[in-house]
């Protein structure tokens, strides 16, 4: 049976992406668990960042990872929940959530950091047998509409060619 994004082509590239992040977080989380990693998948760069970055603000991890203030708040709900970071509003502005790392989260961090090693040697094993280093393909492809955006290009190739509006 085909896969439907491949009936579908390159126009539906985020179809593709978005499936394979969940399908990166869910065995992602699997494997975490099996070592007893308390860090959910799609909060490992957050809690990398605050390792790095003591009593971050929120908007300053979002900034960083190129999220949304919304997703980053939510993440730190999570990873309070778990005992992992506490936040508080910042002493010099109090419209300002601080977040920093609990003992458990250093101890956590601590783990995760002893595992990375092998995780990029597994993701670079799937880079050599697809002869596709996907991180570098993909960091390029967001270089190149950080040059010139996407809807940017949309409206270049446009021009010259028959309008598909609604008229």
């Amino acid at each position: 049976m085909t896969d439907f994004a491949d009936e579908l082509g390159p126009a539906y590239l985020n179809l593709v992406m978005r499936r394979l992040g969940h399908r990166i977080s869910s065995e992602g989380d699997q494997y975490f668990a099996r070592h007893r990693l308390a860090i959910p998948a799609r909060a490992t760069s957050t809690m990398t960042y605050l390792a790095r970055h003591d009593h971050a603000s929120v908007a300053t991890i979002a900034e960083a990872l190129g999220y949304s203030h919304q997703a980053v708040t939510k993440a730190v709900d999570q990873l309070e929940g778990l005992d992992l970071v506490v936040s508080g509003t910042s002493a010099e502005d109090l419209r300002v959530r601080q977040v920093s790392l609990t003992e458990t989260g250093h101890l956590q961090i601590e783990k995760l950091q002893r595992m990375i090693g092998q995780i990029d040697a597994v993701l670079e094993q799937i880079f050599d047998e697809t002869g596709v280093d996907l991180f570098r393909a993909l960091r390029q492809f967001e270089k190149a509409l950080e040059r010139r955006s996407l809807l940017d290009r949309f409206i270049e190739a446009e021009s010259g060619t028959e309008s598909v509006s609604d008229e």
